[in-house]
């Protein structure tokens, strides 16, 4: 899994993760930074990628490779994941589904005027707030209680967050502004002229409507952004999750009346203007199934490959008594046609066959079918094609926010006081402070010490 961020040395630093099973738990081992400003392009990547292949050995166990939708990195002509696809045919390209997720969001907003203006709108709230102390001060000692998330443009997530905020807190928002309003004296003519705004926002029929249907929308794919985000998860879980959003979005596509109904009857919102005589429903009903639709079709494109993935189905043992009436042969297919170098098929076949008709299996998720094989020893010999299609599917990455999480430590060991040292350092201060988990357990080895004063001797260095 690989990501490049900006330093504060202006130098592009590529983050790289190796991510394996071992012993049933899932393990993502961070690698290193390296320079990569001098070639960007895809060919100077994939060196880098080759170079470590070839130092740890995997050229041949590499089994996926996981970025985000940048060109550079996905394009499936020249970008990356190509060239490294030319070297490694079984390794599958992963685009990262909490960036998906990102764009699944983003995508529903711009294609819709009306949710451009009701997002401008909310994120200005936060804004009015953070800019002045006296403001934010006055927010926290009011009924309100909190502070607004700040707004970011890459994290659509975090729109969740403000918009959950403002629709938890909307009326002690409101009296709040309303507060203002009704003392002047205490602020400036940009505070109370704003406040005097807000105040007419958010008792508007449109924002309260659109505020209403992203709270839903939001509830489910933040829950789903979490998921994605945790390591501890398979891609099994993971993907069944994402069909469940699509599936419970559609259900929410028929609760228009419901919502409409309850916005309509808020005794704290104005009704909405009408048009001529014509009844405002039809104008609404449109608008929310506009946004639910786009989100909807958003999240059936932007996941499309998940039928590429199909042979994960071969261990849904939720799915046993399906497949012991008739075997899973599409999904067996699709296992022989990308990882076919890496199974014996019959033998795979015929273990499949068995657990269909077995009830030890039952009901378990890919981890657990792990480690109950691990633990009755099962995994060498008698179902040992079904425990490496088990680590097959732990091993493929969902998301490569382990990687982008590495870039945090870059940011504090790489600062504008410590912005001169070398490339290699860097790696392994932010190895120590990545990794710091199994750098406690080496160091807990009896003769991890002898061992470093070995290494120094090697190297010449004089002890003073």
């Amino acid at each position: 899994m690989l990501d490049e961020t900006t330093d504060i040395a202006s130098q592009s630093q590529l983050s790289t993760v190796f991510r394996y099973v071992k012993d049933g738990d899932i393990q993502e081992r961070f690698l290193g930074f390296s320079d990569v400003s001098k070639n960007r392009t895809a060919s100077g990547l994939s060196e880098h990628v080759f170079k470590l292949l070839e130092e740890f050995q995997c050229v041949d166990k590499l089994v996926a490779q996981g970025y985000d939708g940048a060109a550079t990195f996905s394009g499936h002509l020249n970008g990356l994941q190509s060239l490294v696809k030319m070297k490694c045919p079984n390794a599958i390209f992963i685009h990262c589904y909490t960036h998906r997720l990102n764009l699944v969001l983003s995508q529903s907003v711009n294609f819709i005027k009306e949710c451009k203006i009701f997002f401008k709108t909310l994120h200005s709230i936060p804004s009015f707030f953070a800019h002045s102390t006296k403001r934010m001060n006055a927010l926290i000692e009011s009924e309100v209680k909190k502070r607004f998330p700040s707004v970011s443009n890459t994290r659509w997530n975090y729109n969740s967050r403000i918009v959950n905020t403002v629709y938890e807190n909307k009326l002690e928002l409101v009296e709040f502004l309303n507060n203002i309003i009704d003392n002047p004296d205490n602020w400036d003519s940009n505070t109370f002229m704003t406040a005097n705004g807000f105040v007419k926002v958010l008792e508007c029929f449109d924002f309260s409507f659109q505020l209403e249907i992203f709270n839903d929308i939001f509830a489910s794919t933040y829950t789903l952004f979490n998921i994605l985000q945790s390591k501890s998860f398979d891609i099994k879980y993971r993907i069944d999750k994402v069909k469940e959003i699509i599936s419970l979005l559609n259900e929410k596509r028929n609760d228009f009346i419901l919502v409409y109904t309850t916005i309509k009857n808020d005794d704290n919102i104005e009704s909405p203007r009408k048009r001529r005589r014509d009844d405002d429903t039809e104008k609404y009903l449109r608008l929310y199934n506009e946004i639910f639709d786009t989100t909807i079709r958003q999240m059936e494109v932007r996941f499309n490959d998940l039928k590429e993935l199909s042979f994960i189905d071969l261990i849904d043992f939720k799915k046993i008594s399906k497949f012991k009436a008739s075997f899973p042969d599409e999904q067996f297919s699709s296992l022989k046609s990308k990882y076919q170098k890496f199974f014996n098929l019959s033998k795979l076949r015929s273990e499949l066959m068995a657990v269909y008709s077995l009830s030890d299996f039952s009901g378990k998720t890919v981890t657990e079918i792990v480690k109950f094989l691990k633990e009755t020893e099962l995994a060498d010999e008698a179902y040992s094609e079904i425990y490496k299609l088990s680590t097959l599917i732990l091993t493929i990455p969902v998301s490569t926010l382990t990687v982008e999480r590495t870039f945090s430590s870059l940011k504090r060991i790489k600062t504008s006081i410590r912005n001169a040292q070398g490339e290699s350092r860097l790696s392994m201060l932010s190895m120590i402070s990545i990794e710091k988990k199994l750098h406690e357990d080496i160091q807990n080895r009896r003769n991890f010490y002898d061992m470093v004063v070995q290494k120094f001797i090697e190297k010449g260095v004089l002890f003073l």
